[in-house]
C-alpha cells in the first residue's frame, strides 16, 4: 500500500472493521439482516451468493429472525463460471484437449452459456433442465452422419445462429452440415 495515501487518509478513515475482507462480508451481511426490520421494516427472505458461501452460513447461525428460516438463491452467472473455470482444467490436464476442433476457450464460453441458459430456462423442472444440459453436448457432438438433437428444443431458434437458422425457417436442415463433433472423452 502507498503509504503517502495512507497518511493522508488515516485522519479522515471511519474504520469499521477489523479482520479479513471476507469476514468484513460476513460480518456485513449479518449486520443487514439484523437491521432490516428496525430500519426498513422488512425480512430478508433469501441471500444470493455463491456456492461455497461462509457469509450464507454466518447469516442463519446470526438467527436474525428467529425462527424464520432463511433460503439461499445461486447466482447463475456463478455456476456458468464454474462450469467454465472446470472445463478449462480439464483442457489444460489432458494433452492434445486444446487443439483445434476440440475443446477451445471459445466452445469453453459457449458451453458455459448454453449451461446457464438450460438453468435460467428451466428453474421449474430438475427433468427439463437435466433434459436441456444433456441437448448441449448431444449438440455439441452431433455429425452429419449421426446428428443428434432429439433433445434439442423445439421451435426455439434463439441459439441457432447463421447459415443453420436460415435452412431451418426455410425447412432444409438436411443441408445442414456440422461442424467437427466435440470428441467422447470430453463428456
Amino acid at each position: 500500500m502507498n503509504n503517502a495515501w495512507k497518511e493522508s487518509h488515516i485522519n479522515e478513515c471511519s474504520i469499521n472493521h477489523k479482520g479479513s475482507a471476507e469476514k468484513m462480508e460476513r460480518d456485513g451481511a449479518v449486520q443487514m439482516f439484523a437491521r432490516s426490520e428496525d430500519l426498513h421494516g422488512v425480512k430478508y427472505l433469501s441471500y444470493n451468493g455463491d456456492s461455497n458461501s461462509k457469509t450464507f452460513k454466518s447469516i442463519v447461525e446470526s438467527q436474525s429472525y428467529g425462527e424464520h428460516i432463511i433460503t439461499k438463491k445461486e447466482y447463475v452467472g456463478y455456476l456458468q463460471k464454474r462450469i467454465g473455470a472446470r472445463l478449462c482444467k480439464i483442457k489444460k490436464d489432458t494433452k492434445g484437449l486444446g487443439e483445434k476442433g476440440k475443446l477451445t476457450a471459445n466452445l469453453i464460453d459457449e458451453l458455459s452459456v448454453y449451461y446457464g441458459l438450460a438453468i435460467m430456462r428451466n428453474k421449474d423442472s430438475v427433468n427439463d433442465m437435466k433434459k436441456a444440459i444433456c441437448a448441449t453436448l448431444q449438440h455439441k457432438s452431433s455429425t452429419d452422419e449421426n446428428p443428434q438433437h432429439d433433445n434439442c428444443p423445439s421451435g426455439q431458434l434463439i441459439n441457432i445462429r447463421g447459415r443453420k437458422q436460415r435452412l431451418i425457417i426455410k425447412n432444409k436442415l438436411d443441408e445442414y452440415t456440422h461442424k467437427e463433433a466435440l470428441p467422447d472423452y470430453c463428456y
